[in-house]
């Protein structure tokens, strides 16, 4: 008696590329059987990148049935469902044939409302996530001159303090870093390293003068910090990205 071969049928493309992940590739993929005919499959990919086989899966899959086909037989299968549907066709009345078109229609017109939607949320939402840090660099901008402008003051009304000196000129030169990166930032969205040696800086002209900057009668508070606890500067975004 002639051994039958047992049929696998995969529901989804997913289930396929299951398949080529790790050992699995060498192990279960390339041995998979024709879903027609029973010989091998996919042998002809031994010597392929998994990477590769994952983007051809519909040359050797058949999404109506879910058979993995050799190649002989990836055109020309027994397709249950494809038959089914076109025994159902043939006893359609022109009424309804016009009455599915119209369904069809109005299901690819909503696929693509869908899309557009999608596509509008997702732009809408990278702006906002990228106004969100701009913002975030005015704001460390501003205080930096704020706090650059006070050391300056200081260090005009005790001349003889090399270390005030040196710290104005460390905050002059994180003021004017910090400003550079408002509109045009270079690695990530906030330059945090620059943030904090300004609030260090800041912290040893209070710890050398007893004084703080005060702007509009409120004292500043650099360690009331403008990152949140829970949130990391990420790098700049390709023109690509959502």
């Amino acid at each position: 008696k002639t051994k039958k071969t047992m049929v696998v049928f995969f529901e989804t493309e997913a289930e396929v590329k299951a398949l080529m992940a790790g050992e699995s590739f060498k192990k279960k993929f390339l041995k998979t059987k024709c879903g027609q005919c029973g010989a091998p499959a996919v042998k002809r990919f031994a010597g392929t990148s998994p990477l590769i086989v994952r983007a051809q899966v519909s040359t050797f899959w058949c999404a109506h049935c879910g058979r993995v086909l050799c190649d002989v037989h990836r055109n020309q299968h027994a397709c249950e469902r494809v038959d089914a549907q076109r025994s159902k066709d043939r006893s359609l009345t022109v009424d309804e044939i016009r009455e599915r078109a119209k369904r069809d229609e109005e299901r690819r017109l909503a696929a693509v409302a869908e899309e557009k939607a999608t596509r509008r949320a997702s732009i809408e939402a990278k702006a906002a996530f990228l106004q969100k840090w701009k913002d975030k660099r005015q704001h460390a901008a501003a205080i930096s001159s704020h706090v650059a402008t006070f050391v300056q003051q200081l260090a005009l009304r005790d001349g003889s303090s090399n270390e005030l000196l040196r710290l104005y000129e460390i905050c002059k030169r994180l003021n004017l870093r910090l400003y550079s990166q408002v509109n045009q930032p270079t690695d990530t969205l906030l330059d945090v390293a620059s943030w904090t040696k300004l609030k260090d800086a800041y912290k040893r002209v209070t710890e050398l003068t007893g004084l703080v900057c005060v702007v509009q009668g409120i004292a500043l508070d650099l360690e009331d910090d403008i990152i949140g606890d829970d949130e990391t500067p990420p790098t700049i975004p390709t023109s690509s990205s959502p």
